[in-house]
């Protein structure tokens, strides 16, 4: 699994490498591990969290034989000069 960009200014990739076929469910906390997004997908999806506040968020795609878990996807607002890498995982 991959995810970029890394920082996102709000719209962020999930790209599966493996099980492009399989139904995964994405969940998504804040810093406070509070759910803020949640829904299912197949293959790739492109997530959207520009509404949220800017701030650090865990990921984490659950599928059936896997569970996958990152902690980081800051969310840039303009003028942040954070740098991140994208996350990999296979």
């Amino acid at each position: 699994m991959i995810v970029y960009p890394n920082p996102t200014n709000g719209v962020f990739t999930i790209e599966m490498q493996n099980d492009k076929d399989a139904l995964n469910e994405m969940s998504l906390y804040d810093y406070r591990g509070i759910l803020v997004n949640s829904f299912s997908f197949i293959g790739n999806t492109k997530v959207d969290i520009r509404e949220k506040p800017a701030g650090a968020y865990l990921l984490r795609v659950v599928g059936d034989e896997y569970v996958r878990s990152m902690l980081g996807l800051p969310h840039k607002t303009e003028g942040d000069r954070q740098i991140y890498e994208s996350w990999e995982d296979s």
